[in-house]
């Protein structure tokens, strides 16, 4: 049902875009019209036989709800999602936490001996911005 009611969406867009150009170019109406229906079946073709294709090769699955599985994980399964689950949330609290003892401060304020000085993040202002010469004094 999928596989048609695309190919017939699709069909119909490729109708509609092929009456706006035939009455853009100011083609006769029965032309426009002729043009349209065959535009209309050839799409409705190509669509619906790429997507019967590609539905063959399972490539892709449209219509079927990728949520629902044949096997329902079992008990023990749940069991073992459920203790990784736990442990995970366990590791990342510990890598959250930042450890207890920090190092000491330099007289020039960095951390450390060997460590780079990281600059402080600190907000745009418009006093720190180049600004460019308009008048053409060049």
């Amino acid at each position: 049902m999928f596989k048609i009611g695309t190919a017939l969406v699709s069909a119909v867009i490729a109708a509609l875009v092929a009456i706006i150009a035939g009455l853009v170019s100011g083609a006769r109406i029965p032309t426009v019209f002729l043009r349209a229906f065959f535009t209309f079946l050839a799409a409705c073709g190509v669509v619906w036989f790429a997507l019967f294709v590609l539905e063959k090769k399972n490539v892709v699955a449209f219509d079927r709800d990728f949520l629902l599985q044949d096997e329902a994980p079992t008990d023990e399964e749940l069991e073992a999602l459920a203790a990784e689950a736990e442990a995970g949330e366990e590791e990342g609290e510990a890598a959250e936490t930042p450890p207890s003892s920090e190092a000491p401060e330099d007289a020039d304020g960095a951390e450390g001996a060997g460590e780079e000085e990281t600059p402080a993040f600190q907000p745009l202002s418009t006093d720190g911005l180049k600004h460019m010469d308009t008048a053409g004094g060049a």
